[in-house]
């Protein structure tokens, strides 16, 4: 048994299965076109360079600034080209699991917590498309981790937690753990550097503020985070869970005391912290409700296995390694993880990759009529269509779907309609099938009655596709 460990431990074995393994799981997705979850963020962050609208303003979503950010900086480096996203997407990936790596070396038998690890993060139950927000920002986060870790001056504590803070405003489920340098500072008593974590995070708050000074969407900004709490009842969230960060509070005050042991092992300064980190960021995995076993899961993965790395010790490794297998086993759906492994169907052709946008084949007079004149109904693959298409929405609303509107916003939307109606409504629902992903017939009767507005005062143009008739129509309609 020691032999076979000691060969899963080999830094040459790790190198290869890890590089097939990145091949084999990237293989199924990497030439695929983009996702609508990937272009929901990718579209609003570029938009500004395409002079089609700009974030917040012209293009409504919960997601956070960051990512916009991110997607309007990388525009200046590989454009909007589909071979730039796929380079970018092997890079955060490969780069993350360096990092990861890395980190595992703090640990003792650190090699084989990564590589049990790195199985279940490549899994396609996680990973299975193109630049996936969660992963990005956990790229930052690590990013900043592995800074403060290697970095010996002061400046660490400003670069690590500029980055830790940005990755934040990448995907909100980061909030607790973008914040361990200074709750362990906080607890060591540090307070002579802690000033210089502080103006990292200003630092990164300050990058946010200037983007949106820039594009003057500030006001818009602040809305969508106080839209935000309304969806998601964020206050009520903290409120639960505000005793469960107070026990790793009181928990982590004895990393104070010179020595902490654990099942006998003296935790060193970088366990301590990579710890944390990884305790923080599963906590706010729980506090804000994504613990759904796929994307949002990517962060907590090797997470995980920091803090189940507590089980080994030298002395009783086949034991911890089996009570570790089986608790993150429960933890990380290893049926589901390792049965996705079976569905893939590797398709790395060059032949079969498809650089150009996925347009279908409308009408001139359609495309012509579409611009900053279309409502589409309904589904998530609104954010597709105008990116592909590389038209600004009618409104600012361009995903009409519940989850991610409040009563108000909708409320709102139909007000526009009535002053302004849209020249062409895309609407699916005639169909009783329509991939809504809500029950849109509740919607309506709720809400806003598209079906009847629709077949009132529009006509069939092609297809999916209605023109408007007469807006004196749409404003004598009750709809």
């Amino acid at each position: 048994m020691n032999q076979i460990l000691k060969f899963l431990e080999n830094k040459y074995f790790q190198i290869i299965f890890v590089f097939l393994l990145i091949t084999y799981s990237t293989s199924d997705y990497i030439f695929d076109p983009l996702t609508h979850m990937t272009t929901a963020n990718i579209f609003p962050g570029i938009a500004p360079h395409l002079e089609l609208g700009v974030p917040y303003k012209d293009y409504w979503d919960v997601y956070p600034p960051g990512i916009y950010l991110f997607y309007y900086l990388l525009y200046f480096v590989g454009r909007d080209m589909q071979l730039s996203y796929i380079l970018m997407h092997i890079f955060v990936l490969t780069f993350t699991i360096i990092i990861a790596f890395n980190l595992s070396k703090y640990f003792k038998n650190g090699r084989l917590i990564f590589l049990l690890g790195v199985i279940y993060f490549l899994s396609p139950l996680y990973i299975d498309y193109l630049m996936i927000n969660d992963l990005i920002a956990l790229f930052f986060s690590y990013l900043g981790l592995i800074s403060f870790l290697k970095l010996e001056n002061r400046k660490k504590y400003i670069i690590s937690n500029f980055l830790m803070t940005f990755s934040f405003f990448i995907k909100e489920t980061l909030i607790f753990a973008a914040l361990s340098i200074l709750v362990l500072q906080l607890l060591q008593k540090d307070f002579k550097n802690i000033k210089f974590s502080l103006i990292g995070s200003s630092l990164a708050i300050l990058l946010i503020f200037i983007y949106s000074l820039h594009f003057s969407i500030e006001q818009f900004l602040i809305q969508s985070y106080l839209n935000k709490i309304q969806l998601f009842n964020f206050i009520e969230i903290f409120t639960r869970y505000s005793f469960l960060l107070l026990a790793i509070i009181l928990i982590f005050t004895f990393f104070r005391k010179k020595r902490f042991t654990v099942y006998s092992l003296n935790l060193s300064e970088p366990e301590k912290l990579i710890y944390l980190h990884s305790l923080l960021l599963i906590v706010s995995f729980y506090a804000i409700g994504k613990d759904d076993g796929g994307h949002f899961d990517i962060p907590k993965v090797f997470a995980t296995f920091f803090l189940l790395s507590i089980l080994i010790n030298r002395e009783k490794k086949f034991v911890g390694l089996v009570l570790l297998f089986l608790i993150s086993s429960y933890y990380l759906k290893i049926n589901h993880s390792l049965f996705s492994y079976t569905l893939i169907e590797p398709d790395i052709s060059i032949e079969n990759f498809d650089a150009s946008k996925q347009t279908g084949n409308l009408q001139l007079d359609t495309l012509n009529k579409m611009d900053n004149n279309l409502l589409y109904l309904y589904g998530w693959g609104s954010t597709s269509f105008f990116y592909n298409y590389e038209v600004k929405p009618y409104n600012k609303y361009w995903l009409v779907h519940p989850q991610i509107l409040t009563e108000e916003q909708i409320f709102e939307l139909k007000k526009d309609i009535l002053t302004n109606p849209p020249l062409i409504i895309r609407y699916c629902g005639f169909d009783k099938d329509c991939p809504a992903g809500f029950d849109f017939s509740e919607f309506e009767s709720n809400y806003i009655n598209f079906r009847y507005l629709v077949s009132e005062c529009y006509e069939n143009l092609e297809g999916l596709f209605y023109e408007l008739k007469s807006e004196a129509c749409v404003r004598s309609l009750n709809f």
